[in-house]
């Protein structure tokens, strides 16, 4: 097997080499003895470096080497609201955004045990990418405070724009 091209994947530090046969593999700089196949959707005839990536050129299309995932962090948000006696706690609206999210939403009430003790009304599990606010009609019980808990692990890219309670 003769040696096509090679290219510089800077995001994994990697060496890739094409093979004449189109096969495609990947040395890391930090082993060059170690060697990982690469998978294309379309086979490459040349490997182009630019300064921040790596292009495949195929027969019909031009390819780039992945990038890495974004980096994810751990979030946690929570929140508390008084609420009227008279009044009860009837939907939640959280307008947030995320390439990628997995973790849980939860409304809770409770009568000024704090939100460590608040009951939970109603818990959304949510993974995936998430570009519309998250929303959950209920009816809670009475109660003086609705708090309002995020713990999740989202891409870097995460914002929380606003949370929205419905109370009648």
């Amino acid at each position: 097997i003769c040696l096509r091209d090679r290219g510089w994947e800077p995001w994994a530090d990697e060496l890739w080499l094409l093979d004449s046969d189109g096969t495609l593999s990947a040395r890391p700089l930090a082993d060059l003895h170690s060697v990982r196949s690469v998978a294309s959707p379309e086979p490459p005839v040349r490997l182009h470096t630019l300064p921040h990536r790596l292009l495949m050129e195929a027969e019909r299309c031009l390819l780039e080497a992945a990038a890495p995932a974004p980096q994810s962090n751990h979030i946690i948000f929570q929140g508390e609201m008084p609420i009227s006696s008279r009044q009860r706690l009837r939907a939640v609206e959280v307008g947030l955004a995320a390439s990628f999210l997995t973790g849980t939403l939860t409304v809770g009430t409770h009568h000024g045990a704090g939100a460590r003790h608040a009951l939970p009304v109603v818990t959304l599990q949510v993974t995936g990418a998430v570009n519309a606010p998250l929303k959950a009609a209920f009816i809670a019980p009475p109660a003086r405070y609705a708090t309002v808990t995020i713990e999740a692990t989202a891409s870097s890219d995460f914002t929380l724009h606003y949370i929205h309670l419905t109370l009648a």
